[in-house]
Protein backbone atom coordinates (compact mmCIF):
# COMPACT_ATOMS: atom_id res chain seq x y z
CA UNK A 1 0.00 0.00 0.00
CA UNK A 2 1.44 3.35 -1.01
CA UNK A 3 1.30 6.31 1.30
CA UNK A 4 -0.13 9.63 0.24
CA UNK A 5 2.64 11.37 2.16
CA UNK A 6 5.57 12.35 -0.04
CA UNK A 7 9.09 11.29 0.68
CA UNK A 8 11.25 13.59 2.73
CA UNK A 9 13.28 14.53 -0.36
CA UNK A 10 10.14 15.54 -2.21
CA UNK A 11 8.88 17.63 0.71
CA UNK A 12 12.22 19.41 1.06
CA UNK A 13 12.32 19.96 -2.72
CA UNK A 14 8.86 21.57 -2.69
CA UNK A 15 9.67 23.75 0.33
CA UNK A 16 12.95 24.89 -1.23
CA UNK A 17 11.17 25.63 -4.51
CA UNK A 18 8.59 27.75 -2.72
CA UNK A 19 11.40 29.53 -0.85
CA UNK A 20 13.12 30.25 -4.19
CA UNK A 21 9.93 31.74 -5.65
CA UNK A 22 9.14 33.85 -2.58
CA UNK A 23 12.70 35.10 -2.17
CA UNK A 24 12.97 35.92 -5.88
CA UNK A 25 9.76 37.95 -5.75
CA UNK A 26 11.01 39.74 -2.64
CA UNK A 27 14.27 40.60 -4.47
CA UNK A 28 12.25 42.30 -7.17
CA UNK A 29 9.76 43.96 -4.83
CA UNK A 30 12.09 45.24 -2.11
CA UNK A 31 12.90 48.93 -2.13
CA UNK A 32 16.05 48.67 0.00
CA UNK A 33 19.09 47.34 -1.83
CA UNK A 34 20.48 45.61 1.25
CA UNK A 35 17.21 43.77 1.78
CA UNK A 36 17.26 42.68 -1.86
CA UNK A 37 20.75 41.25 -1.38
CA UNK A 38 19.63 39.31 1.69
CA UNK A 39 16.66 37.89 -0.23
CA UNK A 40 18.99 37.04 -3.13
CA UNK A 41 21.25 35.09 -0.80
CA UNK A 42 18.23 33.21 0.57
CA UNK A 43 17.16 32.35 -2.98
CA UNK A 44 20.66 31.14 -3.87
CA UNK A 45 20.88 29.03 -0.71
CA UNK A 46 17.52 27.51 -1.57
CA UNK A 47 18.87 26.59 -5.00
CA UNK A 48 21.71 24.79 -3.24
CA UNK A 49 19.13 22.87 -1.18
CA UNK A 50 17.38 21.85 -4.40
CA UNK A 51 20.71 20.59 -5.75
CA UNK A 52 21.18 18.57 -2.55
CA UNK A 53 17.78 16.95 -2.89
CA UNK A 54 18.62 15.99 -6.47
CA UNK A 55 21.84 14.32 -5.34
CA UNK A 56 24.27 16.85 -6.75
CA UNK A 57 26.36 17.57 -3.66
CA UNK A 58 29.31 19.00 -5.61
CA UNK A 59 27.05 21.39 -7.50
CA UNK A 60 25.41 22.48 -4.22
CA UNK A 61 28.79 23.21 -2.63
CA UNK A 62 29.89 25.18 -5.70
CA UNK A 63 26.60 27.11 -5.54
CA UNK A 64 27.23 28.07 -1.92
CA UNK A 65 30.91 28.90 -2.36
CA UNK A 66 30.73 30.81 -5.62
CA UNK A 67 27.34 32.48 -5.65
CA UNK A 68 26.47 32.98 -2.00
CA UNK A 69 30.03 33.32 -0.78
CA UNK A 70 31.58 35.41 -3.50
CA UNK A 71 28.94 37.13 -5.60
CA UNK A 72 26.69 38.26 -2.74
CA UNK A 73 29.71 39.44 -0.75
CA UNK A 74 30.96 41.36 -3.78
CA UNK A 75 27.55 43.00 -4.23
CA UNK A 76 27.41 43.95 -0.54
CA UNK A 77 30.90 45.48 -0.55
CA UNK A 78 30.16 47.33 -3.79
CA UNK A 79 27.00 48.82 -2.35
CA UNK A 80 28.64 49.76 0.94
CA UNK A 81 31.71 51.30 -0.68
CA UNK A 82 29.96 53.27 -3.43
CA UNK A 83 27.08 54.67 -1.39
CA UNK A 84 28.00 58.04 0.15
CA UNK A 85 27.50 58.51 3.88
CA UNK A 86 24.75 61.14 3.50
CA UNK A 87 23.02 59.46 0.57
CA UNK A 88 19.52 59.91 1.93
CA UNK A 89 20.09 63.61 2.55
CA UNK A 90 21.84 64.12 -0.78
CA UNK A 91 19.00 62.50 -2.71
CA UNK A 92 16.28 64.62 -1.12
CA UNK A 93 15.35 67.77 -3.04
CA UNK A 94 16.64 71.07 -1.75
CA UNK A 95 14.07 73.48 -0.28
CA UNK A 96 12.87 76.04 -2.80
CA UNK A 97 13.25 79.65 -1.78
CA UNK A 98 11.12 82.26 -3.49
CA UNK A 99 12.67 85.48 -4.65
CA UNK A 100 10.97 88.65 -3.53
Amino acid sequence: MTSWLPDLDQAVFVMASVAILVASLKVIASEEVMHAVVWLSIALLSVAVVYLTLGAEVLASIQVLVYVGAVVTLILFTIMLTTPAGASEALSPAPVEEEL
